[in-house]
């Protein structure tokens, strides 16, 4: 997860495991300014816009046909070690 300042052209990553818990230390953390931000270099940052929401209806979900493994005998290969 990142956090991007526009203003200030930096950002903060957290690289914690992915839980409620973490998120909100993180966010806490940021709000007293804790951590180590980095600038951003190069271009501009892309402008945010406002888009209608997907409707699911552009795309056809493609139905993958299902492969018959009953004759597939995986217990005849050579078991070699490493």
């Amino acid at each position: 997860m990142a956090v991007i300042s526009h203003k200030k052209m930096k950002y903060l990553t957290w690289r914690d495991p992915f839980s409620s818990d973490g998120i909100n230390a993180f966010l806490r953390d940021l709000s007293y300014g804790k951590g180590s931000t980095a600038p951003i270099r190069g271009a501009e940052l892309p402008k945010i816009r406002d888009v209608e929401p997907w409707d699911g209806k552009d795309a056809i979900l493609e139905v993958e046909e299902d492969i018959d493994l009953s004759d597939v005998e995986l217990d005849e290969l050579p078991k070699d070690e490493l």
